[in-house]
């Protein structure tokens, strides 16, 4: 029988990364599934994920709370609380918190398997 691997996000710490900060909730490892991790990710008011693409990997984005801008392929969308979208490989995109309250984003990531996979776009 499989061990189920339970979390709670209150238990896991916040880490600084890039312009934001990280929670890994489970690795690859955890996974069983090479290039494939969850994370959730905070964005202060007026952080800002710098415009970049992904050769390889897909992003699947779950707003969890908060709200702000994400701009993909040059196009911009609202972000708001329960709204999902997928970053394909190649997909330029960048997360903007315009707002007074942190943004909390929930990924999921598969295929990260040759890094270094990110390229930043000026």
């Amino acid at each position: 029988m499989n061990k189920v691997i339970k979390r709670n996000l209150n238990d896991l710490r916040w880490r600084k990364r890039y312009t934001f900060l990280r929670k890994i909730m489970f690795t690859e490892k955890e996974l069983c599934c090479k290039g494939t991790k969850a994370v959730m990710l905070k964005y202060i008011p007026g952080a800002v994920a710098l415009k970049h693409y992904h050769k390889y990997y897909y992003e699947l984005y779950y707003i969890k709370e908060g709200s702000g801008l994400a701009i993909i392929n040059g196009r911009k969308y609202i972000l708001k609380t329960d709204d999902f979208f997928l970053i394909k490989p190649k997909d330029i995109h960048e997360i903007i918190n315009n707002s007074d309250k942190d943004l909390i984003v929930f990924i999921f990531k598969t295929n990260d398997i040759k890094p270094p996979d990110k390229v930043y776009v000026k």
